[in-house]
């Protein structure tokens, strides 16, 4: 018999887990004396990484011909973090806020490969002295390149941009007098 692979192929994990049940196609096979029958190794759930499937056609005489597709499992899925609420924080009697670290005590959660990191905009330590709406923008990467951020965003709507969701975060910065 001869037999034709498909192509090797990447796939994605399925959501929440670090595996791919996803079909990866199937090989052909002819035979100038029949039919062939044609078999492969594949495991029902691939695990992430490369695996090599042996697709195997058999004759009726039981000649067999063999051919390899590589399929490549990957994370598409991008870290989940759970957003804080907008927050109004206080300028101190110099009429200025100083911006705390709000990407350290995010709660980010990534089903593969663990969480890289995570940038914030504008950075901590910045030191605002109007009052008004500070657009914040934070990001969290997992080590699959896999990001996740989010910004304020007047109209509350998520958005969708490359490799990225943007969700609703707002920081107001207002003067108010304290009584101490």
């Amino acid at each position: 018999p001869i037999i034709t692979c498909l192509g090797d192929t990447t796939i994605g994990t399925d959501l929440g887990v670090c595996t791919s049940t996803a079909g990866i196609g199937i090989a052909t096979a002819i035979d100038s004396c029949g039919t062939a029958i044609v078999t492969n190794n594949a495991p029902a759930i691939f695990p992430m990484g490369n695996t090599a499937v042996i697709w195997t056609a058999t004759d009726g005489a039981g000649n067999t011909a063999t051919c390899t597709q590589l399929v490549t499992v990957i994370d598409m899925e991008a870290p989940v973090i759970s957003c804080p609420s907008n927050q109004v924080a206080m300028l101190d009697d110099n009429c200025e806020f100083l911006f705390p670290d709000y990407a350290e005590a995010l709660n980010v959660i990534v089903d593969c490969g663990g969480f890289l990191s995570s940038v914030q905009e504008p950075i901590a330590g910045t030191v605002f002295s109007e009052k008004g709406i500070v657009e914040v923008i934070i990001e969290a990467q997992d080590v699959a390149g896999n990001k996740y951020a989010f910004s304020y965003d007047k109209s509350h709507n998520l958005t969708q941009t490359t490799n990225a969701w943007y969700e609703s975060i707002g920081l107001i910065v207002q003067w108010l007098k304290s009584e101490s």
